[in-house]
């Protein structure tokens, strides 16, 4: 995984639209929670975007940010500098989140984008970030609900498995789904973990277009990481072809995203409003 981050890290920021959109709402979410930090962990890095709007929400706050990409690092490195040179804030590590020995109750702060979906083993990963928390810390990080390119399943489950070819493997429901991610994070020490969720349409070109984004944004999480798809295979081309005949708009197709933050406060007893996204 860290090998195919960073081969397309160069290119990555330009298709990476809705992780923006999520770190936009990730930052929402801090200041409805008047979340206060001085010791902040970002998890997944990627190129830095939710870092530097970390950096500007918390200017007095010490960020040590991870990402098992050597060139993710290199990119995220290179961008916040660009915007504030002296980078001596900021902690950049190239490393595997879930091998990481974080040292506990240290940092009031952690914050992931689009990250958790990735972990092979999130239960004991989370609890292990979770442990890293001081008491009256806060633990948030974004990921897709299994509602998310629900127009690709429909159109593969309903029209395209039955042929019995190779996209048998394909596989659409490896998403956790919402109440499984609370569990995890309550198991975890968080105490009242809340889900904010809303479903955005995103609008492509064509599904050539739409399945190259999902490419360059890491498809072997829905596709199988240890079979990923070439787009000259005749099966997906003739997916592309009905999806492009299915879900028409403005000239173009669209997919739906489902977009979840799930977020709490580590053992402190107390019940806090939260905000979900209306759709």
């Amino acid at each position: 995984m860290a090998r195919e981050f960073s081969r397309l890290a160069g290119r990555y920021d330009r298709r990476a639209v809705i992780q923006k959109r999520m770190a936009h709402q990730i930052m929402q979410t801090l200041t409805e929670q008047e979340v206060e930090a001085r010791e902040i962990v970002e998890v997944g890095c990627g190129t830095g975007y939710l870092t530097q709007l970390l950096r500007d929400r918390f200017p007095d706050a010490r960020l040590t940010v991870i990402d098992l990409s050597d060139k993710m690092v290199h990119f995220a490195r290179q961008n916040v500098a660009e915007v504030k040179p002296d980078t001596s804030d900021i902690r950049f590590i190239v490393a595997d989140a879930e091998a990481v020995e974080w040292e506990k109750e240290r940092y009031d702060l952690i914050v992931s984008n689009a990250t958790i979906q990735w972990f092979n083993q999130p239960r004991k990963t989370i609890a292990t970030l979770v442990d890293a928390l001081r008491e009256e810390g806060f633990f948030l990080a974004s990921t897709f609900g299994p509602d998310t390119w629900q127009e690709l399943r429909k159109l593969y489950y309903e029209e395209l498995r039955e042929d019995g070819d190779l996209m048998a493997e394909w596989d659409f429901d490896c998403a956790r789904s919402i109440p499984d991610w609370k569990q995890i994070l309550l198991d975890a020490g968080i105490t009242h973990p809340q889900s904010a969720v809303c479903w955005q349409r995103k609008e492509y070109q064509d599904c050539r277009e739409f399945l190259g984004t999902v490419q360059y944004l890491g498809g072997a999480f829905v596709f199988g990481q240890d079979r990923f798809w070439e787009l000259r295979e005749p099966a997906v081309i003739r997916l592309m072809e009905r999806y492009d005949r299915a879900y028409r708009q403005n000239g173009g197709v669209y997919a739906t995203y489902q977009l979840v933050r799930l977020f709490g406060w580590k053992r402190d007893g107390l019940e806090r409003e939260y905000c979900v996204d209306r759709v």
